[in-house]
């Protein structure tokens, strides 16, 4: 693109992001500095409302770590899911939903994708979970289902912006994943939508 450094990837989903490469330092916390970090920024976005990708941030071992499993010659690692909380609930998610058996079922995080795709069982614990959490907020509605999202609800104000949205934690053996509300949800003018599906 031009004279600046640039990316364009395809993901296995149909979703393609074109954009520029840049660089910068990053500081995580009081002690901890990246520096030289390359990360995209996304100009042309095809099928993709909202999606992040990782740049070359250091491996650091003082921080948790789950199980990477693979299975014979299949490519994705598998990881051990063992629960979802939606803003500090949990769901007890039964083991068999999301667990692999007889060569079947799993989960994995694929970078390579968009949205976050779930079984349907434990999707629906999530979905009820989540109209719950709604239910109880004066300033959303539920509308009518948007493209392949369920979850979409129509606000009175947007000045709050993602406050007020929950944090939905993936709970895996050794290390939960937690996904604050501007990762799991797409917000517009006027509505709001859970960024998943079954």
């Amino acid at each position: 693109m031009g004279n600046f450094c640039s990316y364009l990837v395809q993901y296995d989903d149909g979703a393609t992001s074109e954009g520029y490469l840049a660089s910068e330092t990053f500081n995580f916390d009081s002690n901890s500095t990246s520096r030289n970090i390359v990360f995209k920024c996304g100009i042309n976005q095809i099928k993709m409302d909202s999606y992040g990708t990782g740049g070359d941030i250091q491996s650091r071992t003082d921080l948790p770590q789950t199980v990477l499993l693979q299975y014979g010659t299949l490519n994705p690692y598998f990881v051990i899911l063992q629960d979802i909380s939606i803003a500090g609930s949990r769901l007890t998610i039964p083991a068999n939903y999301v667990q692999r058996r007889s060569g079947r079922g799993g989960t994995i995080i694929d970078t390579e994708t968009a949205y976050t795709f779930l079984v349907r069982p434990a999707y629906e614990m999530l979905e009820r979970a989540l109209v719950n959490y709604f239910s109880r907020m004066a300033s959303v509605f539920w509308i009518h289902r948007q493209r392949f999202f369920n979850l979409c609800y129509q606000r009175t104000t947007t000045r709050g912006g993602f406050n007020n949205l929950p944090t939905i934690t993936f709970h895996f053996s050794n290390a939960d994943l937690a996904v604050q509300p501007q990762g799991a949800f797409y917000l517009g003018d006027t509505h709001m939508m859970l960024i998943e599906r079954h």
